[in-house]
């Protein structure tokens, strides 16, 4: 996995909303270490990511509407 593909999973490192989603399904994969988090990011499938990635984007969407 290269370096720029890390860049781009922002949602495991964190997020604009953090602090006020509560029902954020990466709060607790946010509280590992850093390390943790990237272990777990290169052990998951290109589809897997994407997957998580079209979850935080749609949160995100919705948050920016309710603010």
């Amino acid at each position: 996995m290269t370096s720029n593909h890390f860049a781009s999973n922002k949602f495991l490192f964190g997020c604009s909303f953090y602090e006020n989603t509560k029902d954020c399904p990466f709060a607790q994969l946010r509280q590992l270490a850093i390390e943790e988090r990237i272990y777990l990011l290169k052990k998951m499938t290109f589809q897997e990511i994407n997957n998580l990635e079209f979850v935080h984007n749609k949160c995100l969407a919705l948050n920016k509407e309710n603010i």
